[in-house]
């Protein structure tokens, strides 16, 4: 998170003198906004503008501190919350620890140097917060690293079909301005390792849109539960587990359901996902990314998903430049399009698997060691 948000400061209040006052107080330190009621100061938060805390007065016409702080905890989960209140408002107040889960509540009137100390004490909470949550990032990233790299040697398959899935989430996500959309890229990469051992035949032919016998689609239902199984002992993957369960039920109604935080925002998670698979499904047979957003409408998917389907980049690996590489000139992000061999016939990646870090360092090492068939076809963006 830039070092903007972390110094950036909502505040919230009906009595625009209210707002300049705290502005005084504050604005020599930190980067003060402004907002005359909870619905303007939503306004902001739904539009994606990120502060490190909210200060909110209790009473308010039309919206309250309460209501406002319960709905800024789920547009911005991570945006630590001040309630300023008076005694008057002890039951309304409680009502605010409760539901908008706020970092420390103030009485009025409030002299500068106690909301000063109260500020500087958020701070430190939002940076503890967004610290903590980096490194969860990271580790689980690291982690996952780990598992698709062996998911793409041992499974090439259902990895390249993972990574197409994945870009095809991140650009619907990005193009909705999602909160945590780290979440999705998690579990769609980690929902394929339960396509591990799974006949490649199998899958080519489901990936394509063929048909499948009941007997193998029933298989390749399992796969979410599969991944569940393999990953469930994780701490700190509750999230990501949610969104891999769903994907083993049909696409969920998104009709009124909120984006923002728990309940909703899984369901809102699995239906992109679903979305995005039953896209590069389609997109083996239509590459027009309009025709397989009205496709995906017309089965039942959310518009609001489909429409950013509909300006995505769909690419099939046979219309892509072909060229003759040696494995030292490997580059990430190309196909191999025929098997990479030992000098005795040995696969070492198999046709049709995009190159990773692994593979690359694979098949260098063999080609050092003379024992790899080269050059090797590679296809690349024309």
């Amino acid at each position: 998170m830039s070092e903007d948000v972390r110094n950036r400061i909502l505040c919230v209040d009906d009595e625009p003198r209210v707002l300049e006052g705290i502005r005084r107080t504050l604005g020599m330190d930190f980067d003060v906004t402004t907002a005359e009621g909870g619905a303007q100061a939503l306004a902001l938060l739904i539009r994606r503008e990120r502060f490190a805390l909210t200060i909110s007065d209790m009473r308010m016409p039309g919206m309250d501190g309460a209501a406002y702080l319960e709905r800024a905890a789920q547009l911005a989960p991570d945006m630590v919350r001040i309630l300023l209140t008076g005694q008057a408002d002890m039951q309304a107040a409680t009502r605010a620890i409760n539901y908008g889960r706020i970092f420390r509540f103030l009485t009025k009137p409030c002299d500068g140097d106690a909301l000063r100390r109260a500020v500087d004490d958020a701070m430190d909470q939002h940076r503890l917060m967004t610290a903590e949550k980096e490194l969860l990032q990271k580790t689980l990233y690291g982690c996952v690293k780990v598992l698709t790299e062996l998911l793409s040697l041992v499974n090439p398959v259902a990895f390249t079909r993972a990574c197409r899935v994945n870009r095809l989430v991140q650009h619907v996500s990005k193009t909705l301005n999602l909160a945590d959309a780290w979440q999705l890229d998690l579990a769609v990469m980690l929902a394929h390792l339960g396509y591990v051992g799974m006949p490649t035949e199998l899958l080519e032919r489901a990936y394509g849109g063929h048909a499948v016998s009941a007997e193998d689609s029933q298989l390749l239902g399992t796969a979410p539960r599969t991944a569940q199984g393999l990953l469930g002992d994780i701490p700190r993957l509750e999230s990501v587990l949610g969104i891999i369960e769903r994907l083993a039920e049909p696409p969920p109604a998104l009709t009124d359901v909120d984006r923002g935080q728990g309940p909703g925002r899984l369901l809102w998670a699995a239906h992109i996902v679903l979305a995005a698979e039953r896209a590069d499904q389609l997109s083996h047979k239509q590459p027009v990314a309009r025709i397989i957003a009205d496709a995906l409408a017309a089965e039942g998917f959310d518009k609001r998903v489909t429409e950013p389907i509909a300006q995505a980049e769909f690419e099939r690996l046979e219309n892509r430049k072909q060229l003759k590489l040696m494995a030292q000139e490997l580059k990430m992000g190309m196909f191999l399009v025929e098997d990479a061999k030992s000098m005795d016939g040995v696969v070492m990646a198999r046709g049709g698997q995009e190159v990773t870090p692994t593979v690359a360092v694979l098949l260098r090492r063999m080609a050092a060691r003379h024992n790899l068939h080269e050059p090797l076809t590679v296809s690349v963006k024309g």
